[in-house]
């Protein structure tokens, strides 16, 4: 599942795998990732998202019915963020660098 619109490449601003990025952090707008995941039809189903961020879409697949959320990203501090909004959709996760 993507939730991105199609756009020709951008300049990274930062490519150090030692420092654990590669891109800067974009969140998916909140109501393009609500129309990908109702058009997906995501309840009842396990969501994986890979650079995740803080957990948008992740908390908008709990709030449609899914009923597995599983997020990656390399920053751990926006998977402290996900984790502690995932917590209160009761909804099984896991988020992980």
């Amino acid at each position: 599942l993507f939730a991105v619109k199609p756009m020709r490449a951008r300049k990274m601003f930062a490519y150090d795998w030692s420092k654990g990025y590669v891109s800067p952090f974009l969140p998916t707008e909140a109501d393009l990732a609500r129309r990908a995941l109702e058009a997906a039809g995501v309840a009842g189903t396990a969501i994986v998202d890979l650079g995740s961020g803080k957990g948008d879409l992740l908390v908008e697949a709990a709030a449609q019915g899914a009923s597995l959320c599983v997020g990656f990203d390399l920053d751990e501090a926006l998977n402290e963020e996900a984790r502690a909004r995932l917590k209160t959709c009761n909804v099984p996760h896991e988020i992980s660098a």
